[in-house]
């Protein structure tokens, strides 16, 4: 382990010591592997004819050396990353991460049929989730800050309805349904023997704690009406009221150039959201086992509250973002030829949202030592559309032998967002600035234009050996897209942090004004190839596997993201 002896000014800072520098990159394998253990029971009782009662408990504990992604620039976002020059697979940290999940669940579905045919389903669920998870979230061998989360969810459903008898031309359901989730979470950023560079001291930082609860009801119809052989009226509504009840702490008064807000105490808030859901559809069959489709529908997302590490700004401003709405149209056809081998459906599609909610980190400028400050946060989008075709094909080619294709066409674009996106642009004196721009007309971030699938499934029976042989070999490919608002390609590093020299010394610039840039923002298409092979058991439902993914090795990023 290197170190910087104390005292030493380096560009007029005084540096105490030690200081851990730059260690060798990690190139162990068992970063994001995951040990996890899980168990599974179901119980079903049939009292009578009429009554059937389904219990299933399940479970899940697992242990994960998690870690998000490889950082590309310095701590400062100055400098392209160069930390003892760590590969693609490699990592350079100050400490280990983890992440610990414990889940329990339980499900109880109760079924009465009345002599009249109607059905009584009475559906209960409960779940408990807790999470603990640590990361070195400056993403550098120097013990800048850490990251410690701790949640807690236990949620509760309850669902009743009551279905129509399956024989009549009017049929519907009819349901009512409750939710309740209480949420506590403790999330805090803690300075390490490095976080003076931030003006945090070791201990101090960001504390963050609080509670929402969830309560929400809704009252729903779905049902059809049979007008003739061929054509068929859908139709649905669903009433929903949703109430969230927040009380929250926020302590930043020890963030130093981080610049997170306090609350003054324990800040309470409530927001309840209502929506009125309705739904229709037409469907005509044609007689040589084609048929077509038109439906609208809508739906909404509740709003919440932005309880995270923001900005005192962001405080003052309000915490709350507003519910989502949504319109959408679809027109569709299916269709069996060649004695049902082949069937085939399309459908096209378009949505309207307004008030979209969208998750993003928002540029704040520079602290006065010259760190860039953002602020993730929700916040709601004016209006998004998307629109698209599907395509999906499946062809029995032999008894054997099997093809399942699938196409996807996607647009999906802001159509108005003020000051949602933000240019970087190099001012005349060496330093960049954010400049906010309408992000009307940009893409949703992770949204691929295009999409394509295809399986090819061999099945024949081993009749000696009492045993099915399964081959089958799927392509998937996903199109390029972005990952944020901006719509951008690449990032300005500008190079000017004070510190560069002391932690980058074979890779100073030399000049403030030196200007690189790093890939950002924009993933390429991927095409991956996965096989499996099998061997099924034709009287004892045993089933033995053996598979492979990305057989061709791609390596390819999957996100690029702020920290």
């Amino acid at each position: 382990m290197n170190t910087i002896a104390g005292g030493v000014p380096i560009f007029g800072i005084p540096l105490p010591a030690p200081i851990e520098t730059p260690t060798p990159p990690d190139t162990s394998n068992d970063y994001n592997n995951q040990d996890t253990q899980s168990y599974r029971a179901q119980l079903r009782v049939q009292p009578s004819d009429k009554l059937d009662i389904n219990l299933a408990i399940d479970g899940l504990k697992s242990e994960r050396a998690s870690i998000l992604g490889i950082p590309i620039t310095t701590t400062f976002g100055d400098t392209p990353f160069h930390y003892g020059d760590a590969g693609k697979r490699e990592i350079n940290e100050s400490f280990k991460n983890g992440e610990t999940r414990d889940i329990t669940g339980v499900g109880l579905n109760v079924e009465y049929d009345f002599d009249n045919n109607y059905t009584l389903r009475s559906i209960t669920g409960y779940r408990d989730t807790e999470l603990v998870y640590i990361n070195d979230t400056d993403y550098s061998p120097v013990d800048y800050v850490s990251l410690y989360y701790q949640d807690n969810y236990q949620q509760t459903t309850q669902e009743f309805q009551l279905i129509s008898p399956d024989d009549k031309n009017f049929k519907y359901v009819v349901g009512l349904y409750f939710y309740d989730q209480a949420a506590d979470t403790i999330r805090n950023v803690m300075g390490g023997a490095a976080g003076w560079v931030f003006g945090v001291v070791p201990g101090g930082g960001a504390f963050n704690n609080g509670t929402v609860d969830t309560q929400s009801t809704a009252l729903y119809i779905s049902g059809s009406y049979k007008i003739n052989d061929q054509l068929n009226l859908g139709f649905g509504a669903r009433y929903s009221k949703e109430t969230k009840d927040m009380l929250w702490n926020l302590d930043g008064s020890s963030s130093g150039s981080f610049g997170i807000g306090s609350t003054p105490g324990d800040m309470s808030d409530s927001k309840t959201d209502s929506n009125v859901s309705p739904a229709v559809s037409l469907n005509y069959a044609f007689d040589d086992g084609t048929n077509t489709y038109i439906k609208y529908s809508t739906g909404f997302k509740s709003g919440g509250f932005n309880l995270d590490f923001v900005t005192q700004s962001d405080i003052d401003a309000g915490l709350g973002f507003d519910k989502e709405t949504v319109d959408s149209y679809e027109i569709g056809l299916k269709t069996s030829m060649l004695d049902d081998r082949l069937t085939l459906n399309l459908a096209y599609f378009d949505s309207t949202y307004s008030d979209y909610q969208v998750n993003q980190f928002f540029d704040l400028g520079d602290a006065a030592d010259g760190t860039p400050l953002t602020s993730i946060r929700i916040e709601n989008a004016a209006k998004v559309d998307t629109n698209g075709l599907e395509i999906e094909a499946n062809f029995r080619a032999t008894d054997d032998l099997t093809i399942v294709g699938s196409l996807g066409f996607l647009d999906a674009t802001f159509t108005s967002y003020p000051d949602g996106a933000n240019s970087v642009v190099l001012t005349s004196a060496g330093t960049i600035a954010s400049v906010p721009e309408d992000a009307a007309g940009h893409d949703l971030p992770n949204a691929a234009n295009f999409s394509a699938a295809l399986g090819i499934q061999y099945l024949t029976g081993l009749d000696a050996m009492g045993m099915d042989l399964m081959l089958r070999l799927d392509v998937t490919h996903t199109g390029d897209y972005f990952t944020t608002v901006n719509n951008e390609t690449s990032r300005i590093v500008p190079g000017t942090h004070p510190l560069t020299f002391t932690f980058d010394l074979p890779h100073y610039q030399g000049a403030a004004t030196t200007m690189d840039t790093v890939p950002f923002g924009h993933i390429n298409a991927t095409t991956i190839l996965n096989a499996r092979i099998g061997l099924l058991s034709q009287t004892s439902g045993i089933e033995v596997y053996l598979w492979g993914r990305n057989l061709t090795d791609e390596d390819e990023n999957v996100d690029s993201f702020r920290e």
